[in-house]
């Protein structure tokens, strides 16, 4: 039986008929008849049992909004792959009415494994409570589905600590408390989305980029043979900047990826050369994030470096030097990237 707990909170009073929908579709090809009618369609009574059956089968569901290629999508494929179609009432009206697709990404046990092992390292060097160094020096609370207030008093956030407490293997711990609800509510706060890239409003004369892999393929999302994709992408988002916000904005990021030539190359010219070092990133995968690769694992060309530097390092001060990457962050003003995409 299908248990009304797979279905995402965004469907609301619909998911009341879910099991009953669902259950009718026991065979793959049936499965990939229903769902590829209620990705078509976007019916708001097929799609709550198309993100069920998808999610009980492929164990993936939504966390953010990805515009749909130019061309549409084929529902087949995207089944297979694992993807779950959802409509936000936060997205621009204009691109409200189909719905889009998204693959979430459920990062590895070594991920965490490697940031607790920098906690410890911290610990030892600072003198300071593990419980602070996990607020402070890991992406925990944000993979927690949290938020960004990194408010230490938050009730998720103390049933984690008390569960570290009392358990046996920390690690082991701290995993097992991510997977009760993957990355549900990890997302930003986005104005809107293509493919892969997004942007945020910061403030009323600041918008901030995003980036996640979209792709439905193994390839690399910033592979060359991508380029020509990812470039229509930016130059969709900045069409929609530009009518929905205007000349007078600055564009600003933060990413280990702006040390990357593969990503540098999507941007203006200015853009990249405006990179600077943003220091003590240890709460964001601006940082964290460069060691997981577009499959979903972690690069050990990078973690192990990482680790012999940490070994290494004597004081709590400048602990970003052990990184293999640094977060840098850039900024040019919108009319550079009006320029550059021809919009």
């Amino acid at each position: 039986m299908i248990a009304n707990s797979t279905v995402p909170e965004v469907w609301g009073r619909q998911a009341r008929q879910v099991p009953r929908i669902a259950l009718q579709h026991r065979t793959r090809r049936s499965r990939h008849s229903f769902c590829g009618t209620a990705l078509r369609t976007g019916s708001p009574r097929l799609m709550p049992a198309a993100a069920t059956v998808l999610a009980a089968r492929n164990r993936t569901t939504v966390s953010s909004m990805a515009d749909v290629p130019h061309g549409g999508w084929n529902p087949r494929r995207a089944i297979s792959a694992g993807f779950v179609a959802s409509t936000n009432p936060d997205y621009p009206v204009r691109h409200r009415s189909r719905p889009v697709m998204v693959k979430r990404m459920v990062y590895p046990k070594e991920l965490f494994d490697l940031q607790f092992t920098f906690a410890e390292r911290v610990r030892a060097l600072s003198g300071l409570p593990l419980e602070r160094v996990l607020l402070d020096y890991t992406n925990f609370y944000v993979r927690f589905g949290l938020g960004r207030t990194f408010d230490p008093q938050h009730p998720a956030w103390q049933a984690y600590l008390a569960g570290l407490r009392a358990a046996h293997d920390l690690r082991e711990w701290t995993y097992r408390f991510y997977l009760r609800n993957p990355e549900a509510t990890t997302a930003p706060d986005l104005a809107a989305t293509f493919g892969c890239f997004s942007y945020a409003l910061e403030s009323a004369d600041r918008i901030r980029m995003h980036f996640r892999n979209a792709e439905t393929e193994s390839i690399s999302p910033l592979s060359r043979a991508r380029m020509d994709q990812r470039r229509a992408e930016l130059t969709a988002l900045f069409r929609h900047v530009r009518e929905t916000a205007g000349v007078n904005i600055v564009v600003v990021g933060v990413s280990w990826l702006y040390n990357l030539d593969a990503y540098r190359r999507l941007f203006p010219p200015a853009y990249g050369l405006s990179a600077r070092v943003a220091r003590n990133r240890f709460r964001s995968m601006p940082l964290w994030g460069q060691f997981v690769d577009h499959r979903g694992r972690v690069r050990g060309s990078r973690a192990h470096p990482f680790l012999r530097s940490l070994a290494e390092h004597s004081s709590p001060a400048s602990l970003d030097e052990c990184f293999p990457l640094q977060a840098l962050t850039v900024e040019a003003p919108v009319e550079q990237f009006y320029g550059f995409y021809g919009v």
